[in-house]
């Protein structure tokens, strides 16, 4: 069960990871993103971000 703390706790996590994966994208840094998604998920934002770099 998440507790007030945990949430509060949570939501500063997410946030962080958020903004690391921002400026992941932000900077088309494919290793960084690479952390953060799954295989096919990775595939699909690499591909829109080659296409707009294009």
């Amino acid at each position: 069960m998440l507790t007030d703390c945990n949430i509060d706790a949570l939501i500063c996590e997410v946030k962080a990871q958020f903004l690391r994966l921002q400026a992941a994208r932000d900077a088309v840094n494919f290793n960084d993103i690479r952390e953060f998604t799954t295989l096919g998920m990775f595939t699909k934002i690499k591909l829109a971000l080659d296409a707009s770099n294009s």
